[in-house]
């Protein structure tokens, strides 16, 4: 081998061809898991509501749970257009 070919032997040079397939993967896998945390957040903060039984403290609990899932949501949401913009301004093709 010499020092202008690359090896083509390792697994994430044949899964991955450029950068931009890269980031395309791993900005998916990222969302998919905020998503689902999100999912979880948001039905524990619901269920907190529930089970309250009418003690102030427990709902303003769960509200506040909710609050910071959709804020995390908002996060995610944002972070997914800034990385778009980056990448049209960086000229990497994430084949959104």
């Amino acid at each position: 081998m010499n020092a202008t070919t690359f090896p083509t032997y390792f697994p994430t040079a044949k899964f991955f061809g450029d950068v931009g397939d890269f980031m395309f993967f791993f900005k998916t896998l990222m969302i998919l898991v905020a998503s689902i945390i999100f999912l979880f957040t948001l039905l524990f903060g619901a269920m907190t509501i529930l089970r309250a039984g009418g003690d102030s403290s427990q709902v303003e609990k769960g509200r506040n749970i909710i609050t910071y899932a959709i804020i995390g949501l908002i996060v995610i949401v944002l972070s997914t257009a800034i990385v778009s913009i980056l990448s049209y301004f960086l000229n990497i093709n994430f084949k959104i």
